[in-house]
C-alpha cells in the first residue's frame, strides 16, 4: 500500500490520492488499511512520503560517498 500511495502521490498529488485509489492500485483488501494505518488516509500518505524521503536520502548519501572527499562541498 505504501508503494502504491507513493506512486499515486507522484502521478496525481495528495488531493487525488484516496484510500479507494490506493486499494485499487495495490490490490489490497480494505480491512488492511484500518489494520495497518489506524490514522486512515493521512497516516498512509505520511508513511508514503517518509518512505520516499528515506529512499531519496539514501540516493544522496550514496552519491556523496562515491565522490572523492575533495569533490564534496
Amino acid at each position: 500500500m505504501i508503494l502504491s500511495a507513493a506512486v499515486l502521490l507522484r502521478e496525481s498529488g495528495a488531493s487525488a490520492t484516496s484510500i479507494d485509489r490506493v486499494l485499487a492500485h495495490s490490490g489490497t483488501p480494505r480491512g488492511s488499511v484500518h489494520h495497518s494505518f489506524s490514522g486512515g488516509r493521512t497516516h498512509l500518505i505520511a508513511e508514503a512520503v517518509a518512505r520516499v524521503g528515506d529512499f531519496v536520502s539514501g540516493l544522496i548519501d550514496a552519491a556523496m560517498f562515491s565522490l572523492p572527499p575533495s569533490k564534496v562541498r
